[in-house]
C-alpha cells in the first residue's frame, strides 16, 4: 500500500469517527406534530339571577279625606315577591290596616280594614346601593263594620276591588338583606269614597 493510500484510509477513518461522535452527542431531535388549538367560546356567567323574596312591613294607616276624629291606626303586612330582573318584580301582599272608629254619646261606628294586593314593582338605581321604587296593582279591600246608631246595632262587611299605587326607596344591607320605606295609596277603599294611605318601613330577605 502506498503512502497516498494510507493517508486516504486514515482520513476516511477520522471522518467516520467524527460523524459517529456527532451522532452520539448531538442526536437528531424528534418533533411532534401538535394539532391546532381549538378555541371554544364560553359566554360569561350572569352576575344576577331571578329570585324570590319575602318582606315584613309595619307602619301607620290613615284616611286622609275623613274627619279628623277618625284617628290613624297601626298597620302591617307580609309580602311574597319574585324578581324577574333588577328592574321589575311582582308581589303578593296580605295587609292588616288597623282598626278605627268614631263615636258620639251612645252612638259609635268602628271598622277594621284589610287588603290583599297583587302588584308590579319597578325599580331605578340611585347609587350607593339605593333604589327608587314604584308600585301599581290591584287590591281586594275590606272593612269589617260594627256599631250602634239610633238604637240599632250595625254589623257587616264592606268590600271592593280597586287599584293600589305607591312609591318608596330601598337600600341594601347585604346581597340578601335590605330595608325599604313605602307610601301606598288605596283609592275608594272597601267601596267608599275615601282613600286609605299606608306609610311603612320594612325588611326584605331575598333567597
Amino acid at each position: 500500500m502506498s503512502l497516498k493510500q494510507i493517508l486516504a484510509v486514515a482520513a476516511l477513518t477520522a471522518l467516520s469517527a467524527s460523524a459517529m461522535a456527532q451522532g452520539q452527542y448531538y442526536p437528531q431531535q424528534q418533533y411532534r406534530y401538535h394539532e391546532p388549538y381549538q378555541y371554544q367560546y364560553q359566554p360569561p356567567k350572569p352576575t344576577w339571577q331571578p329570585r324570590a323574596y319575602v318582606a315584613l312591613d309595619g307602619g301607620m294607616s290613615s284616611h286622609a279625606d275623613l274627619p279628623s276624629e277618625v284617628s290613624d291606626a297601626g298597620a302591617g303586612g307580609l309580602t311574597l315577591g319574585y324578581e324577574f330582573s333588577p328592574e321589575y318584580s311582582v308581589e303578593l301582599s296580605a295587609l292588616d290596616l288597623g282598626s278605627r272608629g268614631v263615636s258620639a254619646g251612645a252612638e259609635f261606628i268602628s271598622w277594621r280594614s284589610r287588603a290583599v294586593t297583587v302588584s308590579v314593582i319597578g325599580r331605578a338605581a340611585m347609587g350607593s346601593g339605593m333604589q327608587l321604587t314604584g308600585k301599581l296593582g290591584v287590591a281586594a279591600t275590606s272593612a269589617d263594620l260594627k256599631g250602634a246608631v239610633d238604637g240599632e246595632v250595625l254589623s257587616g262587611l264592606a268590600s271592593a276591588t280597586s287599584a293600589v299605587v305607591g312609591f318608596g326607596v330601598e337600600g341594601a344591607f347585604s346581597r340578601n338583606l335590605s330595608w325599604r320605606a313605602n307610601l301606598d295609596l288605596y283609592p275608594n277603599f272597601a267601596g267608599s269614597q275615601s282613600t286609605m294611605n299606608m306609610l311603612s318601613l320594612g325588611i326584605v330577605h331575598r333567597f
